[in-house]
């Protein structure tokens, strides 16, 4: 044919011109044709579904398995998009139902994924195996299930689908469901004889569920023997999770079916640590009701009340103080704390009121004194709560302390002082606070250094401490003598 270019076939195959696609062909245009972005004509026809295309191809002796360069073959195209009648034609000229795609996505599994049951009835017929799964170890059972596609699951499993399938430590079908929330799915597999106590991927399904808050299935699950205390690989039980997640209705039924409420994981940390953390506060209420123990700590020693201090949850910090939470129970060992915008040590000794004042959270400092707590409690390295508020220019917090009772004078590691510390970081409203408080201006740390000496070396102090320039000359003359 005169004028003939390269992948004209293969375009009007796509678009669907049957008149143009019959006139290439007599005039011997290749069936290997391929258009710019790569697709034969028959891949183009049998994506867009245009069955009598498809045929004239075939009759012509097209490749039905000739795929494309992450291999999507006809039939895969046609399962995805939806073209029975394609399909059909397909399978009738020898297309292998099996062959999968690069990622070992068959076209019963690309099917099942998009709920096309006439498609996935046709594919069975054929002979596709309904328990292939893909190199994720995901199979046709699977994404049914996660899709939410019943009548699919049902025809799957009368075809002889593994309920229980799983490979490579991908999430069962039931698990999958349970995390979507698909009831009747879930139901259905239950029915079918799914392991409601399997483990896959690290986890069963009520746990998935329960950190989901589907409360149907938590009660679906456990109304065929779920496990409510099976904890996943690290040690997270299932009430834990739901009370990270503060999912209350979960928690509260939980709970009236005997989960134990101080289950921690391997980190430590319990169903009341991590929903205090979370500041899930009517969760920490319903632990504490089914007698959570309010004190107990992770593996370095951080209580609920600390790490709701740490936080600034004064809700939950004033709850737990409620049930009897000790307001000095400190870190047992220096830590590193993650935190949103990074992480920073605290050393071992750190009360919840140095916590709350390094991290300026007043009102829980004023909650925590109010039920007693050790305003002068300093931890290993010797710094108190006044102390690491100063350093932080935390004017409202130093204020605080000092109006309480704090020692404005406690000196913490190698001597350094709360006004020596402020001092050398430029907090010239705190320094002005603490001497207001009674400061000692003069008081040396282990280097021998005063505050007055490192605030007039300072610009900013030298303003308003009146002589303390001539103070430290007079200083640095008797050292020198």
């Amino acid at each position: 044919m005169t004028g003939m270019h390269a992948g004209q076939l293969a375009e009007a195959a796509t678009r669907g011109n049957l008149e143009l696609v019959t006139l290439l062909l007599e005039q011997r245009a290749s069936l290997a044709d391929e258009s710019p972005d790569g697709m034969t004509p028959l891949l183009g026809a049998s994506e867009a579904g245009h069955e009598d295309i498809v045929r004239a191809l075939c009759v012509r002796s097209a490749d039905v398995n000739q795929a494309t360069p992450n291999g999507n073959s006809p039939l895969f195209m046609s399962s995805y998009n939806g073209h029975f009648e394609v399909v059909q034609e397909l399978c009738a000229r020898g297309a292998c139902v099996n062959q999968a795609d690069d990622y070992g996505v068959s076209p019963l599994d690309i099917s099942s994924k998009e709920g096309n049951l006439e498609i996935v009835r046709e594919l069975c017929a054929q002979g596709a195996c309904v328990n292939q799964a893909g190199k994720n170890g995901t199979g046709p059972l699977f994404h049914a299930s996660q899709n939410g596609h019943l009548e699919v699951l049902r025809e799957l499993c009368a075809r002889g689908a593994h309920v229980n399938q799983t490979e490579r430590d991908a999430p069962t079908p039931l698990s999958i469901a349970s995390c979507c929330g698909h009831l009747a799915i879930v139901k259905q597999l239950c029915a079918q004889g799914a392991a409601v106590n399997q483990i896959s991927h690290g986890s069963t399904a009520l746990w998935v569920a329960s950190g989901y808050g589907h409360m149907e299935i938590v009660l679906e699950l456990c109304a065929r023997r779920a496990d409510i205390n099976q904890a996943e690989k690290s040690g997270v039980g299932t009430l834990l999770v739901a009370s990270k997640s503060g999912n209350l209705d979960v928690v509260r039924f939980l709970c009236a079916q005997g989960a134990d409420v101080n289950q921690a994981e391997k980190s430590g940390g319990s169903p009341l640590f991590v929903a205090s953390m979370h500041n899930h506060l009517h969760v920490v209420l319903e632990l504490c009701a089914n007698a959570a123990c309010v004190n107990q700590a992770d593996n370095r020693g951080a209580s609920p009340l600390w790490v709701a201090a740490m936080s600034g949850h004064v809700k939950v910090a004033a709850s737990l103080c409620a049930q009897g939470a000790d307001v000095d129970q400190a870190m047992r060992r220096d830590s590193l704390i993650a935190s949103g915008s990074g992480s920073f040590k605290v050393a071992q000794g750190t009360s919840p009121t140095w916590i709350a004042s390094y991290r300026g959270h007043v009102e829980v400092v004023k909650v925590l004194h109010a039920r007693d707590a050790d305003i002068n409690l300093a931890n290993r390295d010797g710094n108190t709560p006044l102390w690491i508020a100063s350093a932080e220019s935390e004017l409202e917090a130093v204020q605080f302390l000092c109006a309480n009772g704090a020692d404005v004078n406690q000196a913490g590691e190698n001597g350094v002082c709360p006004i020596s510390i402020a001092s050398a970081r430029g907090n010239v409203e705190v320094v002005r606070e603490l001497c207001a408080q009674g400061a000692v201006v003069n008081q040396a740390d282990g280097d021998g250094c005063c505050p007055l000496e490192i605030a007039a070396e300072n610009s900013h102090f030298t303003k308003w401490l009146q002589g303390g320039s001539d103070l430290v000359k007079k200083r640095r003359r008797m050292q020198a003598e």
